[in-house]
């Protein structure tokens, strides 16, 4: 019986056919000649197989020359003698013989006759491995019909009869399997020998004369087989394939592998040659080629990236026959962010969140990477096609008062080829203290305290570190008085010092807010005004009050110090300098007054510029100049102690254009007095009343007038 995948057979035999009177063989004889090898040798009588060693008798082992009957052939009988030669090796031939009933161990095993299934016999018998082998079966001297009579199970190497059988049975089971060789073989001998090889070729490999060996020696050699390159695969981007190789750097592995297709490409052992053609001339991959075992696939790893260009050709050549195919390949340049990653800043909770945009390099797609964008964020829908998206919504925080929400996004051009790039966002609990600006720049919250004490609004308190702009400034001085009726001698009051700070790197606490108060203008002849009052942020900056301006009489002519100096008053035949001093970085020096025919006094320092001195004999100096927001003139920015060029921002307060702080007030003219700047107040002419300042921080007008209140202003970016 045959089965799948089964060997050829492979043996010789010596069949022999014996009968009274044919041959000189008589009816009594027993002895029968025959050549058979370890006692494979079959006897048939009259056609029935005759059962070993109770109807005849055999060698078992070596070679055999004959088979003796147990009883006369007899005559008119047929006896037919078959033996097998010359097949010593693997299991060309196995046979097995069992008598039902009796216990004995065939070539597969123990054969248990006494016990079973069937009548009380196994009708189960252990054989030689039958995998892929013939299998006969003869039951008492009978051969039966496969499948019919029997079955064979060649996993367990067993056969199993369908009908059960009897006590005595005689069971005779042969498995006939392929000749098997190691040591190579010798056909004929001499000039004529033909040696097979002692080993088996790989796959492709074919048979052919090799005279190295010696007359008539064989060996294995390869088909030659011309590689054929069926496709390309590129690197796997963000888990997508791509179908260009990066020509500056794949920015999501440390190495690009080129995977080439195709058919008889090499081997494992025998690994092909990969170039490109560079300005005429291949060029090696200067990475790793490794081809795998059926020659289907060769990886090229770490491969030379070249300048940014299509339809490169790319040349395999196999390693063992030199055989050549060839396809293209594209570089091609990485998409790029234009937006550096990190972070994108401090927002806080419950506030629209200022827009924030993403931009890339040339029109890409884009995905939300891992970590995913935050689920209060609105964002662009996967697979959205742009050179940028933006970013925007109300944040919220998952727990506490600070947290640091981390995302990632990817752009991916039209061959597949990504970049990713994480971002962050550091999310607070909204601050507190002051008055919330109703209209604030966009992108900013702005917190002002303008009510005059301490912590009148609350103080300033942060739950994260936060970049803050601060502005600080102190109320603004009040104006001197001239010494009588036709004298207007009185300076101008100096503005509150005013400090700046941008983008100061706050931590998460409380700060005490001060407002500091004006300084009010002389009352009475030939007297002072009196300095504003100091305004403070925490512990961080104090800003000074501006000084008072001067007046007539020589104790009280000079202005007062402060955050800018007050205007002097008259200045006489032993004194040259009635202007004050500025504290330094916060203002300016008051200016001088005049002495003449006519009096005059100096114009209060501004935050921006020094007060005028009187020009001439009855006329007063005008005041300093403070600053308008967005001017433009620099300030001071305190963290690094040197100046900014920006000057305060546009609608720092929130409150409208052209906010104006700390300008001097304006002195005091006999015959023409001088106006204040930024909001300063204008001096007066004889004993009329210089007028109030009217913006945060500046100086009364002289003659009296009074100085205006400081403020305290922070804003932070959402």
């Amino acid at each position: 019986m045959r089965y799948v995948n089964a060997r050829n057979t492979a043996y010789g035999e010596d069949r022999r056919t014996y009968k009274e009177t044919d041959s000189g063989v008589s009816s009594t004889q027993r002895v029968f000649n025959v050549s058979y090898d370890n006692g494979r040798v079959e006897a048939y009588l009259n056609g029935v197989r005759l059962f070993p060693d109770e109807d005849y008798t055999k060698t078992s082992s070596g070679i055999g020359a004959s088979i003796t009957l147990a009883s006369d052939l007899g005559s008119n009988n047929v006896l037919e003698v078959v033996g097998y030669q010359g097949i010593n090796s693997g299991n060309a031939l196995v046979e097995d013989n069992f008598i039902v009933g009796t216990d004995s161990t065939g070539s597969g095993g123990a054969y248990d006759g006494t016990s079973g299934t069937n009548s009380a016999w196994d009708d189960t018998f252990p054989v030689a491995s039958s995998q892929g082998d013939t299998v006969s079966v003869w039951r008492n001297g009978i051969k039966l019909v496969p499948t019919t009579d029997y079955t064979v199970n060649p996993s367990t190497s067993t056969v199993y009869l369908v009908s059960p059988a009897v006590t005595g049975d005689e069971i005779t089971v042969q498995v006939v399997g392929g000749v098997i060789h190691n040591n190579g073989l010798t056909v004929n001998s001499g000039n004529d020998s033909f040696f097979l090889p002692t080993t088996r070729g790989d796959n492709n490999y074919v048979l052919t004369r090799d005279n190295s060996v010696g007359t008539g020696g064989t060996a294995w050699k390869e088909t030659i087989l011309t590689p054929t390159i069926t496709s390309i695969t590129y690197p796997t981007q963000n888990g997508v394939q791509a179908t260009a190789l990066a020509a500056t750097g794949a920015q999501d592995t440390t190495a690009e592998t080129l995977l080439i297709n195709g058919q008889n490409l090499g081997t494992a052992s025998v690994v092909p040659t990969v170039q490109i053609q560079v300005s005429g001339s291949y060029v090696t991959f200067a990475g790793t080629v490794s081809c795998n075992a059926s020659g289907t696939v060769v990886t090229c790893a770490n491969v030379t990236k070249q300048a940014s260009a299509d339809n490169y050709t790319l040349r395999l050549t196999h390693g063992g026959n030199n055989q050549i195919a060839s396809t293209t390949v594209n570089f091609s340049a990485d998409p790029s962010f234009s937006t550096a990653s990190g972070s994108l800043g401090t927002v806080i909770t419950g506030t629209a969140m200022s827009t924030r945009t993403i931009t890339a390099g040339s029109s890409v797609d884009w995905y939300e990477g891992t970590p995913t964008m935050p689920t209060w964020m609105s964002h662009f829908a996967d697979g959205a096609t742009g050179t940028s998206q933006n970013l925007a919504g109300v944040p919220t925080i998952g727990s506490g008062n600070s947290e640091v929400q981390n995302f990632n996004i990817i752009i991916r051009d039209s061959e597949n080829q990504s970049h990713n790039r994480d971002f962050s966002l550091t999310v607070n609990t909204a601050p507190t203290g002051g008055t919330i600006a109703s209209s604030p720049p966009t992108g900013y919250r702005v917190h002002v305290w303008s009510t005059v004490g301490t912590n009148q609004g609350g103080q300033f308190t942060l739950y994260g570190t936060t970049l803050c702009d601060i502005l600080v400034i102190a109320g603004g001085g009040g104006a001197g008085n001239g010494s009588g009726p036709g004298e207007g001698e009185g300076g101008g009051g100096g503005a509150g010092g005013l400090v700046y700070y941008h983008q100061k790197s706050l931590s998460a606490g409380s700060y005490d807010i001060i407002v500091g108060d004006k300084g009010t203008g002389s009352t009475g002849p030939a007297a002072r005004g009196n300095s504003g009052n100091n305004s403070r942020f925490g512990s961080l900056t104090e800003a000074a009050g501006g000084g008072g301006g001067g007046s007539r009489n020589s104790s009280v002519q000079n202005g007062l110090d402060g955050g800018s100096g007050g205007g002097g008053g008259q200045r006489d035949s032993n004194t040259n300098n009635h202007g004050s001093v500025s504290v330094a970085n916060q203002g300016n020096n008051g200016g001088n007054g005049f002495e003449g025919s006519q009096m005059s006094g100096g114009g209060g320092g501004g935050a921006r510029t020094v007060g005028s001195s009187a020009p001439s004999t009855g006329v007063g100096g005008a005041g300093g100049y403070g600053y308008t927001e967005g001017d433009g003139y620099s300030v001071y920015n305190f963290t690094t102690s040197s100046a900014l060029s920006s000057g305060i921002p546009a609608n720092f307060q929130g409150t409208g254009s052209n906010q104006q702080y700390a300008g001097g007030g304006g002195g005091g003219g006999q015959s023409t007095p001088a106006n204040g700047n930024n909001g300063g107040g204008n001096g007066a002419t004889n004993q009329d009343s210089g007028t109030d300042a009217t913006t945060y921080g500046s100086g009364g007008g002289g003659q009296g007038g009074d100085g205006k209140q400081g403020i305290v202003i922070v804003r932070y970016a959402i």
